[in-house]
């Protein structure tokens, strides 16, 4: 039986939609709003399923990245798909937001270092196995702290903050480290989501458990 999910993603400054099939994008819409996800999200959603050929009445569930992330963006989207999940009687589905990014790189059989910009000079990180299963719980840290974070010596790195904590890795004394770095992805996109939600061990979470992840107190400022 094939597996129909509605996968948000608001996390950053890009409102990403998705409707996947068994792997398989139907529909997708990505666009880089800023702040304005309130405005463009709801419809977005009826866009892409109007494109997909799905009714709500087809989904399988609702998949939603709970952060971590733009405190803004991470509330719109889980109330958002919350919304959703109630109105069609379907399972929601939080994903940790940098394992969505580690489903979007290429690991090359390595350990995964995901990393989003966290603003004010920090960084979200988290490490994966190649197969983006988790090696550490993820942190917000300052960049230069990265190195400490390290238990291996060879590591794919990608992620919105590569280029903050690229210096610090390539300087430093760990003169064994082998990196090779993701420029391809830096955003976890609603297929991502979608990928890592049919991925995870449980898909019949409760609509209340999915709580968004805030590694550091939550800043009301419009631009969180």
């Amino acid at each position: 039986m094939s597996f129909t999910i509605l996968s948000l993603a608001t996390v950053t400054e890009m409102c990403s939609v998705a409707v996947c099939c068994e792997g398989q994008v139907l529909a997708n819409d990505e666009r880089l709003l800023g702040a304005k996800h309130a405005e463009e999200l709801l419809p977005m959603i009826s866009g892409v399923m109007k494109a997909s050929g799905c009714e709500f009445e087809d989904l399988d569930g609702v998949a939603v990245a709970k952060g971590p992330g733009s405190f803004t963006g991470t509330r719109i989207g889980i109330a958002a798909a919350r919304g959703l999940a109630l109105a069609v009687s379907k399972p929601l589905l939080g994903v940790n937001s940098l394992q969505a990014l580690a489903h979007g790189i290429c690991s090359n059989g390595r350990p995964i270092l995901a990393v989003l910009d966290a603003k004010r000079g920090q960084v979200y990180v988290q490490i994966f196995a190649p197969g983006s299963s988790p090696l550490s719980e993820a942190r917000v840290i300052k960049p230069p702290d990265v190195v400490d974070l390290l238990s291996e010596y060879q590591y794919t790195v990608g992620g919105t903050g590569l280029d903050l904590i690229r210096p610090y890795l390539l300087n430093s004394s760990l003169k064994e480290l082998d990196l090779i770095f993701d420029e391809t992805k830096g955003l976890p996109r609603a297929t991502d989501i979608a990928l890592a939600a049919i991925c995870q061990p449980s898909t019949s979470l409760a609509n209340e458990e999915v709580a968004p992840i805030y590694l550091r107190p939550v800043d009301v400022s419009p631009s969180a």
